[in-house]
């Protein structure tokens, strides 16, 4: 159950509390989910995801867990997903995309979706889909959608919409099941109205990142069901994202980063400002100092930037554990800090983490220690692009990763 403050506005960024029996505590909003793969948050343990957050929400996607443990799996344990990954004090939000691979988005029919899966292509109906949904006791499931393309026509639009509304409706129907209405495509707003006929626990914004059209999307929301966002990842979009009013966000640009040996040092509230860290650059090679100075997390407290980059330079696992730890520290510390500047009457737009510009130039810096440096788009910021055109994140260092 979600629940808004007292004084939370009707539009704008606004605080909440997320209330469950299986939760040793309510979760206050705006908050993030971790990010999981295969149902395992990358270079990262129950154990370390519960210091560094409980009671915590954990993203996965449907297309993962398909075949397996799959429904039967499920049923027979007879426990929720969450205490299957081992996830105990977690609430699980389980959709069918999956935020940090859109690639491998399949197709919707009227009665089924297709998707790539890690055994290959599946078609999944909508009664196997529910019967899924069912097994995992989620905290919040996404019914099957499809994205059509930003250039696809207006009745393209509008059949996606149809089809969305009519699959809404039937997995209304599972009493047990605490549905997120789906708001995707180019034409959001159309879906934006539809959705908000319904009485769903939730809203799962896919498609639109942030900027004048998310604000108007929320706009047409009803205020009490709480806003999930799959696609506003960087701390620009997020702050962007909270000032339209929504509640949770993916997280996969946290261990993106850490994938690509950059640490979170970005200011915001209470966080000292920092340059962000290319843990791959030389410069660091006899940096005795931690990666952030007063971080409570076991990277900083008990480790150095010169080990880290050790680590990396010699392809030692443990480096991406310790900046995965980091960096959802200090993603935790930056929701905390949001939280504490909305309660006080701060107003922001993204602009207090930033410029675009300064995130381009440094990620522009020719090469650190042999190693390509991920590039950040040569675009304007994707904190201004209405439309999610990009991956939000990039698993493979090297790639190009958006930090804008």
């Amino acid at each position: 159950e979600f629940r808004l403050e007292p004084a939370a506005p009707a539009v704008g960024p606004r605080c909440g509390t997320l209330h469950s029996k299986s939760l040793s505590a309510p979760i206050p909003t705006p908050t993030f989910m971790f990010s999981a793969v295969a149902g395992a948050v990358p270079y990262l343990t129950a154990d370390l995801a519960d210091a560094i957050m409980s009671p915590s929400l954990l993203h996965v996607s449907f297309q993962t867990i398909w075949k397996q443990p799959g429904p039967d799996t499920l049923t027979k344990f007879d426990k929720s997903l969450a205490e299957f990954l081992n996830f105990k004090n977690s609430e699980v939000v389980l959709t069918i995309d999956d935020p940090a691979n859109p690639e491998s988005d399949g197709a919707c029919f009227d009665k089924a979706v297709s998707f790539w899966t890690p055994s290959g292509r599946c078609k999944v109906t909508h009664e196997e889909c529910t019967k899924l949904f069912t097994a995992s006791r989620a905290g919040l499931v996404g019914v099957m959608t499809e994205h059509p393309a930003p250039d696809a026509t207006a009745k393209r639009q509008q059949r996606a919409v149809d089809r969305a509304a009519a699959l809404m409706a039937e997995t209304q129907k599972i009493p047990a099941l605490r549905v997120l209405a789906p708001i995707m495509g180019s034409d959001a707003r159309a879906a934006a109205t539809r959705m908000a006929s319904f009485t769903p626990a939730g809203f799962l914004i896919e498609d639109v990142v942030a900027g004048p059209a998310l604000a108007e999307i929320t706009a047409l929301l009803p205020p009490g069901p709480v806003r999930v966002s799959s696609v506003a990842t960087t701390p620009r979009e997020v702050l962007a994202a909270v000032a339209a009013g929504v509640d949770i966000f993916h997280s996969s640009y946290v261990t993106g980063c850490a994938a690509n040996g950059v640490a979170l040092a970005f200011g915001f509230g209470s966080l000292p400002a920092h340059a962000p860290l290319n843990l791959w650059s030389t410069e660091h090679r006899s940096a005795f100092t931690p990666l952030v100075a007063g971080c409570p997390c076991v990277a900083c407290c008990r480790h150095t930037r010169a080990y880290i980059h050790h680590l990396l330079l010699t392809h030692e696992m443990v480096a991406h554990i310790l900046l995965t730890v980091h960096n959802y520290t200090h993603w935790n510390l930056f929701f905390t800090a949001i939280r504490a500047s909305i309660a006080a009457g701060v107003k922001f737009a993204g602009r207090e983490v930033g410029s675009p510009q300064a995130w381009r130039r440094w990620m522009m810096r020719g090469r650190a220690g042999g190693k390509s440096v991920p590039r950040a788009s040569d675009s304007s910021s994707s904190a201004t692009m209405p439309i999610a055109t990009h991956s939000p994140c990039m698993y493979e260092r090297g790639s190009r990763l958006s930090i804008a």
